[in-house]
């Protein structure tokens, strides 16, 4: 084909392409002049594969909508994805394939399955080339160990009696494993051993998210689900699934490796799809049983290569049981978190609601569940994930509260997150703001807003009427659900206890910085405290730099450590008498990470105080709410008359907006100016961080209590903390 002839049909597709976008999202295209978006790296990429490649790959999307400012909300748009998707996808030819196993003479299929996707995933996204071990997901799943020992996190089942993909997304889900097969090698046994040979070993990968679906049980797979299965094998690398396997020639054609059952009998056999073949014939299957059409699912077993073709073989899309229930991992990092608080212990098997199954009213579409956590009181953490369980699609919302929020509605929490829920299976959402969990916090309080499409029953439990599941427990006051988030019903007090599958993840905060002195003199020493919370700290790992507002570090004199308890706790340093007038970050790192950061301002000719902080660059004074005129003046090293619209006061509360000579006066928390801090502040600041709108810019040093910079759900915590608990802002 000519050059032209190839830049007219590729300016057709982009055309094509970008009619689609708009024509989906209904936007006015008529009305505006239309701009050409900017290209992401990955369709660049894309764009060079051979046709053999681009065959086999998923194109990815074109336009980069962060660089242009697009807000697509991908859950309620998608191109035809039959149309996208290949004939012939063959996970054998990439380079991520997992390795063939064997499972000898155990029943661990299951296991195998899970760790066969998990390979693939690991490799594929991470380029972990780990081999996972699936003798522990078969005995973490146990609940009775030699001499009578119990783990609490196992099912009530016999090992070597078989599993489902329940279980070992819970083990993957709760942070239980993955472990490196070298760990906890494969034998060829399901023999009895002690607890301790599963316990503290060490988890490599953290599973974050993946799909867990139930289809019909029985009967062929849908079009629908025939498409999402090559979707997440293409995504995701593979996807394990559920089968009735046997080797009767009715069924196996050892001739092909082919494989249809239509049978009546329940599945027995779990199996990995790595690829497809839309034109397999059904000539291949057997000549006495033959699927209606052409198609079959390319399956890695755990047979060892003796079986079928090299280890796999070709399942028929009509197979009655290849979709009854099928796993695919979806989001992984290494990143191991330091504390897991988890109620759910075996995750879910069951669904809750306020609709019947067949209600179509979008009230019983929506529920709120919630958990309450127990946190050691001697220990600092950041509370990074929330991971919970999902049956559909929809919505989500999340909220916090320190202490047992059961007796409280959801419009006294904090909304701290919120997304898509794309499908049934665990969700994690990562805090943008890691929420800090003082030593004064002992309990938590985290609860899901779910909001779904037509899932009448949208919370996930763990229930003990499973019958594996008989031996769950929960504590009362700990685990609740809601229809309208104003009052819970306490799930522990059902006639079988159970459990909303909600669950936090937290890392420890080794060190909490502060500065004597935020305010200072050019030659005034700095003290720098350190606390040590989980460690000490070794002062030939600590470095401290001192930043001004155009990234220009600043030398600092005479650095001291002091050490009590032989281990470091001041650091003291002087500024340079040539330092400039201006506020300076002080950037503190240890074994080169950055652990914290704070602001010092410099300022020789000023008003000071010992009470209140005060910025000298933008000239405003800080106060606490209630902080009367008289209480003000007398903490401040020099006070002229303070003026509210102009006018003269001398006494009654400060306001926000007030002034002082050449200083702005902001009551913290006080963005209604009246002194106070209330529940309408907090309202019209959670507006602003909705609709970026509603404060004006004085207004806004009074929202921001985080002294951050930013106005984020962080400010509204700690302002409505402050409402129901008293204190300081």
């Amino acid at each position: 084909m000519k050059r032209s002839k190839k830049i007219i049909i590729s300016l057709i597709f982009i055309m094509i392409i970008y009619g689609l976008f708009f024509m989906d999202l209904g936007l006015a295209t008529n009305e505006e002049e239309p701009v050409l978006c900017t290209i992401t790296s990955e369709y660049k990429a894309w764009e060079k594969l051979s046709d053999k490649e681009k065959a086999e790959t998923i194109m990815p999307a074109m336009c980069d909508s962060k660089a242009d400012n697009i807000n697509i909300n991908y859950r309620y748009f998608s191109f035809d994805v039959k149309a996208m998707l290949p004939a012939t996808y063959d996970g054998r030819n990439q380079s991520y394939k997992p390795i063939i196993k064997n499972q000898n003479n155990t029943n661990g299929c299951w296991a195998f399955s899970t760790t066969t996707a998990l390979e693939s995933y690991t490799k594929k996204k991470l380029n972990l080339d780990y081999i996972y071990s699936t003798r522990h997901i078969e005995y973490s799943a146990t609940r009775k160990f030699k001499n009578g020992e119990i783990n609490d996190h196992g099912f009530d089942r016999e090992v070597g009696s078989g599993g489902n993909y329940f279980m070992s997304s819970s083990y993957l889900i709760n942070g239980y494993g993955a472990i490196k097969e070298s760990e906890m090698p494969f034998e060829n046994n399901e023999n009895e051993i002690l607890l301790s040979a599963i316990q503290n070993k060490n988890t490599i990968v953290d599973v974050n998210n993946l799909v867990l679906k139930n289809g019909t049980y029985g009967d062929k797979c849908t079009t629908t689900e025939i498409e999402d299965i090559k979707k997440l094998v293409m995504e995701n690398g593979a996807v394990a699934v559920t089968t009735y396997l046997s080797t009767a020639s009715s069924y196996y054609n050892s001739s092909t490796s082919a494989y249809y059952y239509n049978g009546t009998k329940d599945i027995n056999h779990a199996v990995t799809i790595v690829g497809w073949n839309d034109n397999y014939s059904q000539t291949n299957f057997s000549s006495s049983n033959r699927p209606t059409s052409n198609g079959a699912w390319i399956v890695q077993n755990s047979y060892d290569t003796w079986f079928g073709d090299n280890g796999y073989y070709y399942i028929s899309y009509e197979d009655v049981h290849i979709c009854d229930i099928y796993m695919s991992i979806t989001d992984v990092d290494t990143e191991i978190e330091d504390n897991s608080y988890i109620l759910d212990k075996l995750g879910y098997i069951s669904y809750m609601g306020y609709g019947s199954a067949t209600a179509t009213d979008d009230d019983y579409t929506i529920a709120y569940a919630m958990n309450v956590f127990t946190k050691e009181a001697s220990k600092t953490e950041k509370l990074k994930e929330i991971t919970f369980g999902t049956n559909g699609t929809g919505t989500y919302e999340i909220y916090y509260k320190k202490g047992n929020a059961g007796k409280s509605s959801v419009t006294t929490m904090t909304l701290i997150g919120s997304g898509d829920i794309p499908y049934n299976g665990y969700i994690t959402h990562k805090l943008e703001e890691p929420i800090i969990l003082d030593k004064d916090v002992t309990d938590f309080s985290i609860a899901i807003k779910y909001d779904m499409d037509t899932s009448t029953r949208p919370v996930p439990t763990s229930t003990a009427s499973s019958s594996k599941y008989k031996y769950i427990t929960i504590e009362e006051g700990k685990t609740f659900i809601s229809h309208e988030g104003n009052s819970w019903t306490d799930l522990s007090k059902r006639t079988y206890p159970t459990i909303a599958s909600i669950k936090a993840f937290t890392d420890d905060v080794d060190y909490e910085l502060t500065l004597d002195n935020y305010h200072v003199n050019f030659g005034d020493e700095i003290t720098l405290k350190i606390a040590a919370t989980t460690r000490n700290i070794d002062k030939n790992n600590l470095t401290i730099k001192l930043i001004d507002n155009k990234s220009k570090e600043i030398n600092l004199n005479n650095i001291s450590y002091t050490n009590e308890n032989n281990t470091l706790k001041y650091i003291d340093f002087n500024l340079p008498s040539s330092t400039p007038n201006n506020t300076y970050t002080l950037i503190v790192y240890y074994n080169n990470e950055e652990i914290d950061r704070l602001n010092i301002e410099i300022n020789t000719n000023m008003i000071t105080s010992n009470k209140y902080r005060i910025d000298q660059i933008r000239k405003i004074i800080y106060v606490d709410p209630l902080t009367d005129i008289t209480t003000l003046k007398n903490n401040l090293s020099q006070a002229d008359d303070i003026l509210y619209n102009n006018n003269k006061v001398t006494s009654g509360l400060v306001k926000t907006g007030m002034t002082l000579t050449n200083y702005l006066i902001v009551v913290k928390g006080d963005v209604t100016n009246d002194g106070y801090v209330k529940m309408n502040d907090v309202m019209k600041i959670s507006e602003y961080i909705v609709e970026e709108k509603g404060l004006n810019d004085t207004e806004k040093y009074a929202a921001d209590v985080t002294n951050d910079a930013k106005i984020k759900m962080n400010d509204v915590m700690k302002i409505s903390e402050y409402i129901v608990e008293g204190g300081n802002l």
